[in-house]
């Protein structure tokens, strides 16, 4: 995958989605075909909680993983469906489980924790969140291009 240099510390993985990485301590949205980049971050950051943005939650030898609260109800079966058909309660409790609890931590909305400021960023889904890293925002998918927008059928939780 080609890398693209922005700072002196932080680089983007071009990909469906790109990753970000700082330090090579730090990596958002570790997913798709980037998944199986062999990177030993000791943090490992989810924007949201689509399948293409989250498998970095899984790696083992992150010492932190996070998933906006608001969106762990992405990471059980029943939340995957609701995502593919559909569902009518952001608030109901079965969509609130989450498998990978262990070592996930809540950062509130612009609290600095480490060299990461989280910034709320709602409406592709409920928790979706972007990152300052840096002197980069990485936003994940609260932007879309033309090629995009024209191609797919974009859900979102607003608009």
């Amino acid at each position: 995958m080609p890398t693209i240099k922005l700072t002196k510390d932080v680089s983007v993985i071009s990909g469906s989605p790109n990753t970000l990485v700082f330090d090579n301590r730090i990596i958002v949205d570790q997913g798709g075909k980037n998944s199986s980049i062999d990177i030993n971050a000791e943090v490992q950051l989810a924007t949201h909680g689509h399948a293409d943005h989250i498998a970095g939650l899984f790696k083992k030898d992150a010492k932190i993983r996070y998933l906006p609260i608001e969106d762990y109800w992405t990471l059980n079966i029943i939340g995957r469906r609701a995502l593919v058909y559909g569902f009518s309660s952001k608030n109901s409790d079965i969509f609130m489980y989450d498998y990978i609890k262990d070592n996930l931590e809540f950062l509130d909305n612009n609290i600095r924790i480490s060299e990461v400021e989280v910034i709320k960023l709602p409406g592709h889904t409920p928790g979706h969140s972007g990152y300052i890293i840096g002197d980069v925002l990485y936003a994940g998918d609260a932007f879309f291009g033309d090629k995009v927008l024209e191609g797919y059928s974009v859900p979102f939780y607003i608009d």
